[in-house]
């Protein structure tokens, strides 16, 4: 009586293994997501940070670059403590960012909008990991943050 149960066991053991086996093969999507790839691929996604986001990231962060992609009136009237101010209507815009692509970064312009182009620009590059600050120096401010002038 114990030789016909055993083929049964073995039958219902290959089924649990190879149906869920045989399902991700079918589905290499499914395979792929949720994996180690989905891990590295977050990393490199940029993130979008409120204010209060954004000043808890830089006291836990303090060498990540703030990019503030304004122009230098506009920088000149306020701006992030330590930011550095590179002109999204620069003509060498692409080549200054560029000298930042081995550090993480916190971009961000008055609003929103160039900064918004700036991440699209930059997030194929090299950079350790990109946040942007959605709502602009106009929302860290309207936060209450530091601002240095």
């Amino acid at each position: 009586m114990k030789r016909p149960a055993l083929p049964l066991a073995a039958v219902l053991v290959l089924t649990v293994v190879i149906s869920p086996l045989h399902s991700v093969a079918a589905e290499p999507s499914k395979a792929e997501s949720g994996g180690f790839l989905d891990v590295l691929k977050q990393k490199m996604t940029p993130k979008d940070l409120t204010p209060d986001e954004a000043e808890r990231m830089l006291k836990l962060q303090p060498g990540i670059v703030i990019l503030d992609v304004r122009t230098s009136e506009e920088f000149a009237q306020g701006h992030i403590p330590g930011a550095v101010n590179l002109d999204f209507f620069s003509p060498d815009f692409a080549e200054k960012v560029k000298k930042y692509e081995d550090k993480s970064v916190l971009v961000h312009c008055a609003s929103g909008g160039r900064s918004g182009q700036t991440v699209s620009l930059i997030k194929d590059c090299k950079f350790p990991a990109i946040y942007h600050l959605k709502s602009g120096f106009t929302g860290w401010q309207a936060a209450g943050k530091q601002v240095a002038r």
